[in-house]
């Protein structure tokens, strides 16, 4: 967990008991709320993992032979990228929230 995650789910779990409007941060010169704080620290959380993943996703399929960070798909030994990447994350996902208890819930 990075330290903005951490200060996320540090904020978050101010929100669940309602202390997010009690207090002001300043931050960047700006007088901000702690659940203003938190849903900023959530968007450039979403936002760095949206370019991680738009990075992996147009990654080449040669970089397996080429060496470096690509996608692939296990028994088949596959890479994927592109819109076959996003369907089998899809359907992983799919998997994944049915097979599991809380359906896919972390809290």
């Amino acid at each position: 967990m990075t330290l903005l995650e951490a200060a996320a789910e540090f904020l978050a779990k101010d929100e669940e008991r309602g202390l997010l409007g009690l207090h002001r941060l300043r931050v960047d010169g700006e007088l901000l709320t702690r659940g203003e704080v938190a849903g900023r620290l959530r968007q450039q959380i979403t936002e760095k993992n949206a370019a991680r993943y738009a990075w992996l996703r147009e990654r080449d399929l040669d970089t397996v032979h080429q060496g470096g960070v690509f996608a692939g798909m296990t028994p088949k030994n596959v890479v994927l990228n592109g819109i076959d990447l996003d369907q089998a994350i899809d359907a992983a996902m799919t998997t994944a929230v049915s097979t599991t208890p809380n359906g896919g819930q972390n809290r």
